[in-house]
């Protein structure tokens, strides 16, 4: 009787890890496409306006992201790390979320819809040398935090 139970926990256990395998196995598949209308920048790069897949670099983790266009002309690699948010996201479609500073646009996050994470990106170097550049310019205005907070812009995606 015990090698009976100890036979059905084993093939459970197996039967679990080959779904679990197999799942992660389709998310790192999973891609993200999008049609960005600007030129943006993403890590040290700036990308012109155009359709980008984003998927994992590695199957193992979700932190390594390449950002390519659909030509395969233009590609960057960005490391991120989790953005939880803050409600409820079942009802938000796939998007990308970018900083933007008057015309200057930076790839912020990456959200798939129904996920209660997304991946963020740090704030390249060039977005934290525009950010100071826009706080000294108006450091003597009552409305200078206004001026130098981004706007956050979202473009629709979708999975592939």
């Amino acid at each position: 009787m015990k090698k009976q139970a100890l036979r059905v926990v084993v093939m459970f256990a197996l039967l679990f890890s080959l779904a679990t395998v197999g799942a992660n196995a389709q998310t790192a598949q999973q891609r993200i496409v999008v049609n960005i209308p600007f030129e943006f920048v993403v890590g040290q790069k700036t990308l012109p306006a155009g359709e980008y897949d984003i998927k994992r670099i590695a199957r193992n983790s979700e932190k390594a992201l390449l950002v390519r266009s659909t030509d395969g002309r233009k590609s960057e690699m960005i490391i991120t790390h989790t953005a939880e948010a803050g409600t409820a996201r079942e009802a938000q479609p796939t998007q990308v979320s970018f900083h933007r500073y008057g015309d200057k646009y930076f790839l912020f996050q990456i959200w798939t819809q129904g996920a209660s994470v997304g991946r963020e990106l740090p704030a390249s170097q060039q977005e934290r040398d525009l950010r100071r550049e826009l706080e000294r310019n108006t450091s003597k205005m009552d409305i200078a935090h206004l001026i130098s907070a981004p706007q956050t812009v979202h473009v629709k995606a979708r999975l592939k």
